[in-house]
């Protein structure tokens, strides 16, 4: 907005924002296009709203004058405003089929060889709920389905197979951040129960005092024992992900697990010394 200079992601991005900020619902929407017939050699970006319970398609670049390869073409700056996705598919063919917003969407191949007309002899697609469940997702959740629907939506182009890539990319980002936020969360897990251990080893090198009931003070070595158990299922996460890129949890594993001997140990003592003092 301040440069007043965009391409189509950036036209298409601004026009969704200010749909979905003026309470309407709204798609940012990234494809492929034709021009006079002939496909168009760079990927696009358009824009999908849904007005009164019907989704039409709007390209403000088109609008604008500029074509997919960014070339000025002049056009009426109001031919690519609502239009009907029946029409819109003519000329621009969205990665994930779901944003054809079509009963029977058009394969990849359909739209490349210019069979464009809907065939009911292919099966129905209830884009409209299918849309609704979409929204409902998480951004892996979104992902994981767009991948799906544009594997099985027929032969892909090199920009499909480009779309493809990035979205395992996403999903890799994700899956990688997830192992590193559960990763931190055991290491956080392990300083305390390192903490709380200190705490009890001071009392009872202060022999126990100031005394505090039996059950209380087993409880303490009980809760660190639990902390240490949350750790290892939280790496245990991290060792089941499914990230290419796996963090190597095998040193924090390591010293989860002596901690657990001392504690242990700990415990061991702690029973022996009560029953002492029990007999005494």
């Amino acid at each position: 907005m301040e440069r007043k200079k965009g391409v189509c992601e950036n036209f298409a991005a601004i026009f969704t924002d200010i749909c979905q900020k003026s309470g309407l619902r709204a798609f940012f929407i990234e494809g492929y296009t034709k021009t006079n017939g002939s496909m168009d050699r760079s990927g696009h970006a358009w824009s999908a709203v849904n007005i009164d319970n019907k989704w039409n398609l709007y390209d403000p670049t088109w609008d604008a004058g500029f074509n997919s390869n960014g070339i000025f073409v002049n056009r009426t700056a109001s031919n690519y405003f609502q239009v009907e996705p029946a029409s819109f598919i003519e000329t621009h063919m969205p990665f994930d089929p779901i944003f054809q917003f079509l009963d029977y969407p058009l394969s990849y191949d359909e739209f490349s060889k210019g069979f464009l007309k809907a065939r009911n002899d292919t099966l129905y697609f209830n884009y409209t709920d299918s849309i609704v469940a979409y929204e409902k997702l998480n951004p892996l959740g979104k992902y994981t389905n767009a991948a799906i629907r544009i594997e099985k939506n027929g032969s892909p182009t090199q920009m499909t197979s480009t779309k493809l890539k990035q979205l395992r990319m996403e999903k890799e980002i994700i899956y990688q951040e997830e192992d590193a936020d559960l990763y931190n969360s055991a290491i956080e897990d392990y300083k305390q129960a390192i903490t709380n251990f200190k705490t009890y080893l001071n009392f009872r090198n202060n022999r126990f005092l100031p005394a505090r009931p039996v059950l209380e003070t087993e409880t303490m070595l009980d809760e660190i024992l639990q902390q240490i158990t949350i750790a290892n299922k939280k790496l245990k996460q991290v060792n089941e992900s499914k990230a290419t890129l796996a963090l190597n949890t095998g040193d924090v594993e390591k010293v989860l697990n002596d901690l657990a001997e001392k504690v242990d140990e700990q415990k061991m003592f702690l029973k022996n010394y009560l029953s002492l003092t029990e007999q005494k």
